[in-house]
């Protein structure tokens, strides 16, 4: 009989679980993948040097001018995601308009709409490219894929629950906003048959902004 290589990964790694059973510490990593042709980088932390198959899967994006390094150092999900058993990735973003930042803007056009920049790394697929390899290397719950982030990071979550509703299966941006194409937005919003996905939205009284 042959199996599908989904298959064998999840043999593997239910193997891989039942030979390194009683190791529980927890790991953190970095990794890099091509996507759109462009290396691309992250950070990562697993609740466990053997993570269980079928984990869920948070990706936390950083603001405007951060790394992913930076919003693992202060937003606390490394902690949780050892006590409630996740899988959680920190990606970094590309140079656009001067600074690291990440192509928020809602729209089907290449590039970076309003800073011109048509050359501006493609997000939406970097983002599915990286669900695909934590499937394809710790056999994450595909059905159980989520995305936060702060204030960049928060308006790219509300462009993922439009282009990659596929794959993402809730958002919590903090401080962020839905930004984009008047016109992308309304078709998206007025179809009735647009999938719709729930949305924990985050703002502190204290954000003069």
């Amino acid at each position: 009989m042959i199996q599908t290589a989904a298959t064998m990964r999840l043999i593997y790694c239910i193997l891989f679980t039942i030979i390194s059973y009683g190791t529980f510490s927890q790991t953190n990593g970095s990794g890099t993948l091509i996507s759109g042709g462009i290396s691309r980088s992250f950070v990562f932390h697993l609740p466990a040097n053997a993570p269980n198959c079928h984990l869920p899967l948070l990706l936390v994006y950083h603001g405007d001018g951060g790394t992913g390094a930076g919003i693992q150092s202060y937003s606390g999900f490394d902690a949780l995601a050892n006590t409630q058993n996740f899988i959680v990735v920190y990606p970094n973003s590309t140079t656009i308009w001067g600074t690291q930042q990440w192509n928020k803007y809602a729209d089907n056009q290449p590039g970076f709409a309003p800073s011109g920049e048509t050359n501006a790394a493609d997000d939406i697929q970097f983002t599915s490219d990286l669900i695909d390899y934590f499937a394809n290397n710790y056999a994450i719950n595909r059905n159980r894929v989520y995305a936060t982030g702060h204030s960049g990071g928060g308006f790219m979550c509300f462009f993922l629950s439009i282009a990659l509703n596929n794959k993402i299966a809730a958002i919590a941006p903090v401080a962020g906003s839905v930004w984009g194409e008047d016109n992308y937005l309304n078709a998206y919003f007025g179809n009735a048959n647009s999938v719709k996905i729930p949305v924990l939205d985050v703002h502190g009284t204290a954000d003069n902004v």
